[in-house]
């Protein structure tokens, strides 16, 4: 009782007037989802192949793939290792090197076999990179919204990565 003595007249409940939630992540009180994700959701710093990834034309699920593998994040056989799983540690496509992102998608015999007849059917003559390095170039070369850079962006993610 002695708290609400001491409490100011504005800050005491009204009886006159409904109470109702007001949600403080929004300019209008509102909740919605969007407020609820963006408040909890971190945000990392702008990588510069976003748009190598996620574009109109873009299959989502190739582009999650994708976007994984560039974080290093799908679970490619050196990292079961690391996590204490028991399994032959070898490219599952050419077993002969240890399976990695980087391996599997650019340095793999078999992926390299892939990745040059893509470069090559879109007139693209350079030799296969290793994936830092390819996303390094796709971000110079083909950031683009042409049918040359969609197809590119297309077989980029296709490919896993």
């Amino acid at each position: 009782m002695n708290i609400i003595r001491q409490t100011p007249a504005d800050f005491l409940p009204n009886p006159s007037v409904p109470d109702r939630v007001i949600w403080t992540l929004t300019s209008d009180g509102n909740f919605s989802a969007k407020s609820a994700w963006e408040a909890c959701r971190h945000r990392n710093s702008f990588q510069p192949w976003h748009t190598l990834v996620w574009f109109s034309q873009g299959v989502p699920r190739w582009s999650f793939i994708a976007w994984l593998a560039i974080l290093g994040r799908l679970s490619t056989k050196d990292r079961l290792v690391r996590w204490g799983m028991v399994v032959p540690p070898l490219c599952s496509l050419c077993l002969v090197d240890i399976e990695s992102h980087s391996h599997l998608f650019f340095d793999c015999q078999i992926s390299k076999m892939i990745w040059r007849q893509i470069l090559a059917r879109n007139g693209i003559t350079r030799p296969v990179l290793p994936l830092a390095q390819e996303l390094e170039w796709a971000v110079q070369s083909r950031q683009g919204k042409s049918l040359r850079d969609s197809l590119y962006k297309l077989f980029f993610g296709g490919n896993g990565t």
